[in-house]
């Protein structure tokens, strides 16, 4: 079942005898798939939010959760990355160094290290993506795309939700993907996926 914030809004409550059951429709749902909710269009009213706070109070699985949401914003990844914050959550400093190792540089455009960052990213536009705050791609800038961008439009106050990332640069290697063809389905407007799937962990 497909539905907007503002149906969850307006016909979904907590039930059951824990008072965590997600209801919507007459039936009870166990899965939540946001296909929207990441941007702040999202997100035009109370309503909206009252929606999303009633969907992660639930017992459903979300996915994403609000902390996997958070997750990935670039400016949390930012501040996670910053030497010692880390390790406040991973205590042991040989497993807080083994996760360092793979972390992608993260170069704010905000703040004192502003121009060396946008100089850093022009100087070496394919080793850098210029990523807007959030996850999900299609938002991205690279290699002449990033340079032609330029730098000035992105070091103003209404831009610092973007950062350059390190480009991965991973082996190429040979490999196989079998896939069933399926037909895509539309997207409309702002919406979640209610799952009444049986999930045991």
């Amino acid at each position: 079942m497909r539905a907007t914030l503002q149906e969850i809004h307006a016909g979904a409550a907590l039930g059951g005898a824990d008072g965590k059951s997600l209801l919507y429709g007459g039936d009870t749902f166990s899965v939540v798939y946001f296909r929207a909710g990441y941007t702040p269009t999202d997100f035009p009213g109370e309503v909206e939010w009252a929606a999303r706070e009633l969907l992660e109070r639930s017992g459903a699985v979300k996915s994403p959760s609000a902390a996997m949401h958070l997750a990935g914003c670039k400016k949390v990844q930012q501040v996670l990355a910053a030497p010692g914050v880390l390790e406040k959550f991973v205590p042991a400093a040989a497993d807080a160094a083994e996760m360092r190792r793979v972390f992608a540089g993260l170069y704010a455009l905000d703040g004192e290290g502003a121009g060396a960052a946008v100089a850093r990213g022009l100087a070496d536009p394919d080793g850098f993506v210029l990523k807007p705050q959030r996850e999900g791609g299609g938002n991205n800038l690279y290699g002449e795309e990033l340079a032609a961008a330029g730098h000035t439009r992105y070091c103003s106050p209404h831009h610092v939700t973007k950062c350059y990332e390190q480009k991965q640069k991973q082996k190429a290697f040979t490999n196989h993907r079998l896939a069933q063809a399926r037909k895509s389905e539309p997207v409309i407007g702002p919406c979640c996926l209610l799952l009444p799937w049986l999930v045991t962990l």
